[in-house]
Parts: C-alpha cells; structure tokens; sequence
C-alpha cells in the first residue's frame, strides 16, 4: 500500500505544478486580466488541496518505504 500511495504523489504532485505552469503562461499570454485573476484563484482554492497532500503522501510514504532499505540513494534522499 505505501508504494501505490508513494506512486499516486509522486505522479500527481509534478502533473499539478506543470498543469499550474502552463496554464498560468497560456493565461498571461492570451488572456485578459480577468482571467488571470480567476486562473489564480482556482490555483490557490482547488490546486493546492490537490498538491499538498499528494506531495505530502509521497514525502511519509517515501520515509516509510526508506526504512526497509538501505544505501547511498536512501541516505542521500
């Protein structure tokens, strides 16, 4: 279970920061001022309940998985 909860925040958390990046680039270029102000709260509101605890599962769920293994990757990480 800690490997499947550590892949889903791993895989969700860079898909949410990219998804914030390019949407914020595409609403600056293209967009009115409106709309960047709507796409920076739907960031704030929805994005970081999503973000946070994905990155969050996948930091405990990491530490957790870390503690049966051992090695220069394990300790540098």
């Amino acid at each position: 279970m800690p490997k499947l909860i550590h892949r889903a925040g791993g895989i969700l958390a860079p898909i949410c920061i990219a998804t914030f990046f390019l949407s914020t680039l595409l609403v600056e270029l293209f967009g009115s001022h409106e709309a960047v102000a709507r796409l920076k709260s739907l960031i704030v509101t929805p994005g970081l309940w999503i973000l946070i605890p994905a990155i969050a599962a996948a930091g405990s769920s990491g530490m957790l998985l870390s503690k049966a293994r051992g090695g220069r990757l394990v300790d540098a990480k």
